[in-house]
């Protein structure tokens, strides 16, 4: 089964999305956080994906005012997972404190695998790695910086850390509206048995049975977001035709 993930992307408190990552790309949406929140329940998806911009960029927790407010919309009817500027243990801490189901570590567990291995050992449920890809090398710091670590082994160690969740992110189709790859998507689930989240490039609902036809049970899920601001996606019509494949 494929499950259909709403994003909610927020800089300064608001919903935006990127262009291909950049901070000066960003186009500005009139729903609020917890409007958007509501809109994703009353349609009763099982989980929405945060990213806290600011936070991704500034290397520090920012918008957790904008999150709780998710949280209290949410009221426990779908799970919330969270990314963006998470560098302590603390931070993993006080977000599963509050409510949030799932931690997305990026640019910490890239840069510090001591530290990805001590969040596995506490919180290993809860963890989710988000590995953010441009030009064939990982993003870090709300993708500002790209660092020359190959793809095929930054799989293999985390895989021999424990973690069993990795959110990929192409960075050169998020945002664009051009549509998955999914070549690229066959060729990351060969390389792990990690439970795969397809993020980057959603554009209608051809993207959704295009994923929904690989054969692969690694392949867990798929966030979108500018597709469904954009009213180029209906998110009932996604929702309904990942049920029906079950």
């Amino acid at each position: 089964m494929l499950n259909i993930i709403p994003a909610i992307d927020i800089l300064g408190g608001n919903v935006v999305r990127l262009y291909k990552g950049r901070y000066d790309k960003a186009t500005l949406y009139e729903m609020s956080v917890e409007g958007q929140a509501l809109e994703y329940k009353k349609l009763n998806v099982g989980r929405v994906h945060i990213v806290d911009l600011d936070g991704a960029k500034e290397g520090k927790t920012i918008n957790i005012k904008s999150i709780e407010k998710v949280l209290a919309v949410s009221n426990g009817s779908f799970d919330i997972e969270v990314g963006g500027g998470i560098r302590s243990i603390d931070d993993i801490k006080h977000y599963i404190d509050i409510g949030v189901n799932y931690i997305i570590l990026g640019t910490k567990a890239i840069n510090d695998f001591d530290f990805l291995k001590m969040a596995m050992s506490k919180y290993a449920s809860k963890i989710i790695v988000g590995l953010d890809v441009k030009d064939n090398k990982p993003a870090i710091s709300g993708w500002t910086e790209t660092i020359d670590i190959n793809i095929e082994s930054l799989f293999k160690k985390f895989e021999d850390i424990g973690v069993e969740r990795i959110i990929y992110t192409d960075i050169s189709t998020d945002g664009t509206l051009s549509g998955v790859n999914i070549e690229s998507i066959k060729y990351n689930l060969s390389l792990s048995n990690m439970k795969y989240i397809v993020s980057g490039g959603v554009a209608s609902i051809d993207d959704i049975e295009g994923l929904l036809k690989v054969e692969d049970k690694n392949l867990y899920g798929v966030i979108i977001g500018r597709a469904l601001y954009d009213g180029r996606l209906d998110l009932k019509q996604a929702l309904d035709l990942s049920n029906k494949s079950r």
